[in-house]
């Protein structure tokens, strides 16, 4: 029976291959019966049924940005890629969502507390990382050639062999953070090449800042042994590489979702500076230079006459707060209807994902006493409400890209997906802007060091934390995806590296 199967296997997979383009490592799981996977071990694979970047960009429906960006003027970094040295550069001295809810307090203690987060979120040094990116000059590209900064690759990478074990063979002597690191330098083990990873070194899951420790596109030694201790302890080292590493997986998967809209790739998004004075109310110097990085943009290919009238109705009820059940009236009806009418109506929608971790940390007892770490497969399944540390982000995503709305997409490894639908709130802007002004204005210019509760004394901004539970409890969802009607499995099916 099995050798029977075994080739009508294979003539699947080409026909397959034929619509959407299958990388060669998952050849191996596709023309043979799968076993059973661990559920526990020492080193998890976070490459997990990874899609690469360059298979993301290879889908008929993903419009990919080109390897060279045009002339580079802030309105044109959006056409930066994210994984780039030059994208990472551009943040510089400019505030971005990874260090928009440290400007604004939210980890102060008071904010903490009245956000219902648990008490290890204070962190005061997300407030002074703010201030301190923002005293750095913003960043101006070369007037010569910028193709070595706008480059994504490291320089030449073999993948790892599917059917080595080298990465594991040492069993359990390698650390957490060999292993991976072995990983970044000759390709993921086992499955994708290198380019499956978007670059750690440049990008992590909140956008903007550099993270320490793991350089995927650039095949460097992990530097940094504070990052290399944590790679070996910290559940949340994992949780962060899981959400970078599996982003192009979800965007993959939400394209299989919702077949009738066109994704976009997309770079640095800058808040042009005519918006924030013409439609905010902030004049040249009193806000810094401002920019988000959504994961992607969604386009309708085909909308309705119908279709834009709603669009423009919401838009025109964005940020009044007695209209929410108005607006939750509309949730049924798609702003990208696929109708035939004939009338080409581009909408745009913000698109940031949210990968949950399947990974679950626990220490037991050697024989000696001593503890040992080690991980077991515990998938919590996608989220079932957009969290509050949110908002900021897709909010700050819809004033740059400029867009009404914006897609969350919380993906499982195992569970299936919920998208979340958030609308832009021009309320929640003003009020947004505002803070970030008198952040810039009262400390950065004055290079005078934010103290700890920076806002919590001004009595508006009790309601301003209040608007941002409201936003975060109030997105919509448009659409649950459970795990039998998900894209087949692909890429290194293996839980764990050991």
């Amino acid at each position: 029976m099995a050798s029977t199967s075994i080739p009508l296997l294979r003539r699947l997979r080409q026909l397959l291959s034929a619509v959407y383009p299958m990388p060669n490592e998952c050849a191996a799981s596709v023309a043979a019966p799968m076993l059973a996977q661990p559920t526990s071990g020492l080193v998890p694979n976070i490459w997990w049924k990874a899609v690469s970047i360059d298979q993301l960009r290879s889908h008929p429906s993903y419009a990919a940005l080109p390897a060279a960006p045009p002339p580079l003027h802030p309105s044109t970094y959006r056409y930066v890629r994210q994984e780039s040295p030059l994208w990472s550069a551009l943040h510089n001295g400019v505030l971005t969502s990874s260090t928009l809810n440290g400007a604004l307090g939210f980890y102060e203690p008071g904010a903490v507390q009245r956000l219902g987060l648990p008490k290890h979120f204070v962190r005061h040094g997300a407030l002074l990382a703010a201030y301190s990116n923002l005293l750095q000059p913003e960043y101006v590209p070369p007037s010569q050639s910028i193709a070595p900064l706008a480059s994504t690759q490291g320089g030449p990478r073999q993948a790892a062999d599917p059917n080595s074990n080298s990465s594991s063979s040492s069993g359990g002597s390698k650390t957490l953070a060999q292993v991976w690191q072995d990983a970044a330098t000759t390709g993921t083990p086992g499955a994708q090449p290198s380019s499956a990873v978007r670059s750690s070194a440049t990008k992590k899951k909140g956008k903007g800042a550099p993270s320490k420790g793991f350089h995927s596109s650039s095949a460097g030694p992990i530097e940094d042994e504070q990052a290399s201790h944590r790679l070996r302890t910290c559940i949340g080292s994992i949780r962060c590489k899981w959400g970078s590493v599996q982003e192009a997986t979800a965007l993959w998967e939400f394209m299989h979702a919702v077949p009738q809209g066109a994704l976009e790739e997309v770079g640095l998004c800058r808040v042009e500076p005519a918006v924030l004075r013409d439609q905010y109310g902030f004049a040249e110097g009193q806000l810094p230079p401002m920019g988000a990085s959504p994961d992607g943009l969604v386009r309708q290919r085909q909308a309705s006459p119908a279709s834009a009238a709603l669009t423009a109705l919401r838009s025109a009820f964005a940020g009044m707060w007695a209209l929410t059940a108005l607006r939750s009236a509309f949730a049924g009806m798609s702003v990208r209807d696929d109708s035939s009418s004939g009338n080409s109506v581009q909408e745009c929608e913000v698109v940031e994902v949210k990968n949950t971790c399947p990974f679950r940390q626990r220490t037991s007892l050697t024989k000696k006493g001593n503890p040992r770490m080690s991980y077991m497969l515990a998938d919590p399944g996608p989220r079932e409400r957009v969290n509050q540390m949110w908002v900021t982000q897709l909010q700050l995503e819809m004033l740059a890209a400029p867009a009404q709305s914006a897609l969350l997409v919380s993906r499982s490894a195992s569970k299936g997906m919920t998208v979340f639908r958030m609308w832009r709130d021009e309320a929640y802007l003003q009020a947004m802007l505002g803070y970030v002004s008198i952040f810039y204005t009262s400390f950065v210019l004055s290079q005078k060091q934010p103290p700890s509760n920076i806002f919590l004394e001004l009595p508006e901004y009790q309601q301003f934390l209040q608007h941002t539970l409201s936003l975060a409890h109030g997105a919509e969802v448009v659409l649950h995806v459970p795990p039998e009607q998900m894209p087949a499995e692909s890429g290194d099916l293996r839980t764990f590296l050991n």
